[in-house]
């Protein structure tokens, strides 16, 4: 992972983490409890918030996600992206709802 990449990622989870801690589950607190407690207890943690209402926020490499989407799309509702033309862009969020995908500009 590049390391622009890896600096999104870490904002993405902290964000959400801070923001909207109560709210979500993210991929960074199961890696954190599978070394600390083992996969099984990480897992276990994940389906209780989820079953309790939160939402699962995860990152996965640009390539996969598409198809992901493509093949899967009841399994994703937000997906946030750098915009890797121009620093300078805003970020992209991409809702997806009923099998339809919107795009949304983010500005700061």
């Amino acid at each position: 992972m590049k390391y622009t990449e890896g600096a999104f990622r870490n904002w993405g989870y902290a964000l959400a983490e801070r923001e909207f801690g109560d709210h979500v589950y993210t991929w960074d607190q199961w890696e954190k409890t599978k070394s600390e407690q083992g996969e099984e207890a990480a897992n276990d943690e994940q389906t209780k918030a989820i079953n309790n209402g939160a939402i699962l926020v995860k990152d996965a490499i640009a390539d996969i996600t598409l198809q992901q989407v493509l093949t899967r799309p009841s399994e994703f509702d937000v997906i946030a992206t750098m915009n890797l033309k121009k620093a300078l862009k805003p970020i992209r969020v991409f809702y997806h709802s009923s099998k339809k995908l919107f795009l949304m500009n983010i500005r700061k």
